[in-house]
């Protein structure tokens, strides 16, 4: 259930079996923009940076430790690349906020290619500190290339859209 303060999302409860299981609360700053997003009852929250109205990084803690940092670059007032470092792959994938809730990633990708991202960053991490660089190209306002390091391992993925109006 979504809970709004006029125009404002304030909150949203995320169910299992007809029972709230955990929380998503939103912080912005003076120009309406997200700065944090809690989960109280796991103890998770994502921070957020702007440079100017784009977002500049997102860092993910759990209990208080950094688990993993995403910076931003962009051309064209387009988000063109995308750092990622994990600290510690298993509170990637147990975590709520990262797996069901307010992700950079999953707010960047559509679904299907997220799914494209979590399989490439689950066959390819080493299990600590991970890095992954994403690259988007992107043609008129769509993505149509993805392309995905870590290490040595890559995968580019070409990016189909619906081309009807």
């Amino acid at each position: 259930m979504w809970h709004w303060n006029e125009n404002i999302l304030q909150s949203i409860d995320h169910y299992s079996s007809g029972v709230v299981s955990w929380i998503e609360e939103f912080t912005y700053n003076d120009d309406n923009q997200i700065v944090r997003v809690d989960d109280f009852l796991n103890g998770e929250y994502i921070e957020y940076e702007y440079n100017g109205s784009m977002i500049s990084k997102a860092v993910y803690y759990d209990e208080g430790s950094i688990e993993m940092e995403f910076a931003f670059k962009y051309t064209d007032n387009k988000i063109t690349e995308l750092e990622y470092i994990g600290y510690d792959y298993k509170k990637r994938s147990s975590s709520h906020l990262m797996r069901e809730g307010s992700s950079p990633i999953k707010m960047l990708l559509t679904e299907e290619t997220y799914q494209v991202f979590d399989k490439f960053v689950n066959n390819s991490v080493n299990r600590g500190t991970y890095g992954v660089t994403i690259k988007l190209t992107w043609k008129e306002n769509n993505v149509s290339k993805m392309e995905l390091r870590e290490g040595d391992y890559e995968l580019i993925v070409d990016m189909k859209h619906d081309t009807k109006s």
